[in-house]
């Protein structure tokens, strides 16, 4: 397998963080593209040969990672699942978009919080890139609805970070149900 993480020179790299910071409403997701020539989505996700990873957000989109996987690597997937090898690499993504998709798949991909997008064979990944962007900013579907939600909340280990350092002094007592003189809670 080759698996090329693309790194954006300093310049595009501090512009795009600029994009986001000016716009924090609009965070960006990772969506992975089925693509056996890295232009077209024209892979049945169990079988793809490589994915494009895109970094998106309602306005820009770049790739971030490439990965192609050999013959090789199918002789050697024989042993550990094809499909196990496309779940480990999409950890991290929001989205899948490919041709065809088997049943365990979606729901193992859903189990993960990514969203398989089923489409017709040979779309143009920027067809659908900026098809997902009018979406976004117009009638984001449900799956990117939830996904933004994720990202805009705090992790679980940041939340408890954020409570330790509050104070815990104070009388929680007023927060608690009282008993009324007969028995009765309120």
């Amino acid at each position: 397998m080759r698996h090329l993480k693309l790194i954006a020179p300093a310049a595009q790299q501090s512009q795009i963080s600029q994009d986001l910071t000016d716009n924090p409403e609009s965070p960006s997701v990772r969506i992975a593209f089925a693509s056996s020539d890295r232009v077209h989505i024209n892979q049945h996700f169990g079988a793809a040969r490589a994915f494009m990873i895109y970094d998106v957000s309602s306005q820009t989109y770049q790739v971030s990672e490439i990965v192609e996987f050999s013959t090789a690597d199918a002789q050697q997937d024989k042993q550990h699942s094809q499909l196990d090898a496309r779940l480990d690499l999409l950890q991290g993504c929001h989205g899948v978009y490919c041709n065809a998709i088997g049943g365990g798949a979606i729901r193992q991909l859903q189990a993960m919080g990514i969203y398989p997008v089923k489409v017709d064979e040979g779309l143009l990944i920027e067809v659908a890139l900026k098809n997902l962007q009018s979406l976004w900013q117009s009638r984001p579907p449900l799956w990117l609805q939830k996904a933004l939600r994720q990202l805009q909340q705090p992790d679980a280990g940041q939340r408890f970070l954020d409570m330790a350092k509050s104070s815990w002094d104070g009388d929680w007592s007023d927060d608690l149900p009282r008993e009324e003189q007969e028995g009765e809670t309120l």
